[in-house]
């Protein structure tokens, strides 16, 4: 994943957290990222770009692994809970096989063979729609990242089946870059700091609930592409469509409002007063 340095201070990746940005001296530069066209958009991998019953084909993973293990057959329950988690979450935490770092590392790398193999009979296949929206983002200036719930190898793979929208894709974020998965907004906030953009200036093209949980948390708007499931099961997102298609870039700037900036302004630090003063005055007597 590719990633920005660190803010030398509190302030600047306080700073960083908002839109407005108190240290640009040209007012046009200020002026366009307080436009409603200053976004970024963050996509799923799985069931947004790449079109597969991502559900499935993870069931049958961890299904096989567990008949390997000689394990008994995994409950629904268990397999629902896993969603969206990291492959190391769902062993230590839900289905409790291991806890020495070897051993699971050595289970989560076989789950991934297991998974690539589903994955291959599943058919993926990269939604042309999708990729049109992604082209037009990317004709417009809009940054775009990825975020796969997997690690870096299914990541890769996944992205092997988007080649032909290789100019309009950007960094991808996997699991191997956060501490926790889905709910957790770990991977929307990474996503959001490799494309330059604050979450608050973020929109989320995903597949799910756990998802639309995420974006929220994270600040961001939420798109639910509801390609296998009813459109009422994602009304928690800001909008649910079933295609991108139907979306133009205007679409896109009308889930933000001009006076959502208003709250998203930072004010200047007591602290940063201080040291700007310092510097053009000299230290204080």
């Amino acid at each position: 994943m590719h990633t920005f340095s660190r803010p030398c201070s509190s302030w600047g990746l306080y700073k960083e957290l908002y839109i407005d940005n108190v240290d640009l001296s040209n007012p046009l530069q200020r002026a366009e990222r307080l436009g409603t066209g200053w976004m970024g958009v963050i996509v799923e991998l799985e069931g947004v770009l790449v079109d597969y019953d991502a559900r499935r084909v993870s069931d049958q993973a961890w299904q096989h692994l567990a008949e390997e293990e000689g394990r008994p057959p995994l409950p629904l329950w268990a397999l629902r809970k896993a969603e969206g988690m990291k492959n190391e979450q769902v062993i230590q935490e839900v289905f409790e096989w291991a806890w020495n770092r070897a051993e699971v590392a050595r289970l989560s790398r076989r789950l991934e063979e297991l998974y690539a193999t589903c994955l291959q009979q599943a058919q993926p296949y990269v939604l042309p729609e999708t990729l049109e929206a992604l082209r037009m983002l990317h004709e417009q200036g809009v940054p775009v990242a990825q975020v796969c719930a997997g690690p870096p190898g299914r990541a890769a793979l996944l992205m092997g089946h988007a080649l032909a929208a290789d100019g309009a894709l950007g960094p991808v974020t996997s699991a191997a870059d956060v501490l926790r998965g889905l709910p957790d907004p770990a991977a929307y906030l990474a996503a959001a700091a490799s494309i330059g953009r604050p979450p608050a200036r973020c929109v989320v093209l995903c597949a799910g609930n756990l998802a639309i949980e995420a974006a929220r948390e994270a600040g961001a708007k939420a798109v639910a592409v509801s390609e296998r499931r009813p459109l009422y099961e994602l009304r928690a997102a800001d909008k649910v469509v079933r295609s991108l298609a139907e979306l133009s870039f205007m679409d896109y700037k009308r889930l933000f409002s001009p006076d959502d900036t208003a709250a998203l302004v930072p004010e200047l630090n007591p602290l940063e007063l201080e040291a700007r003063h310092r510097d053009q005055e000299g230290p204080w007597p």
